[in-house]
């Protein structure tokens, strides 16, 4: 996951992108509960969905964090250090468009199928330091 171009304005896409360690890759958690916020370290800008639209395909992108609904994840482990990443306004999952795998594909919202394994919907916790579900 990445902040497109580096930005620090309000409104920059959420992507995906190949892994270089930049800030704009690295998102620190805060925990609300059993929610957690990702806030992008370039920006210090939470992962949102604008306006707080529930339909399929609404674009991620970053706003300032505010702790609004659109901004908050329920975590729900799915093994091997995978996680579906719910948005607690929608109740839909964090995704990349398509199942792209190009760099720039868009992050977006989808539905979210509890009881279907879903390959696509999964994130992967690359540190178990830096998270704790």
């Amino acid at each position: 996951m990445d902040v497109q171009g580096v930005s620090q304005a309000n409104g920059a896409q959420i992507i995906q992108w190949d892994c270089h360690n930049g800030k704009n890759q690295d998102f620190a958690v805060t925990y609300q509960g059993n929610q957690i916020i990702l806030t992008a370290q370039n920006s210090h800008k939470a992962v949102t969905i604008s306006g707080g639209n529930k339909n399929n395909g609404a674009n991620a992108q970053q706003q300032p964090v505010k702790n609004l609904p659109e901004q908050k994840f329920i975590v729900k482990p799915k093994g091997n250090n995978k996680y579906l990443l719910v948005f607690a306004h929608s109740n839909k999952c964090l995704d990349v468009l398509g199942w792209g795998k190009h760099n720039g594909a868009n992050i977006i919202q989808v539905n979210y199928f509890f009881n279907s394994y879903i390959v696509g919907l999964s994130w992967w916790c690359k540190s178990t330091m830096d998270l704790y579900f």
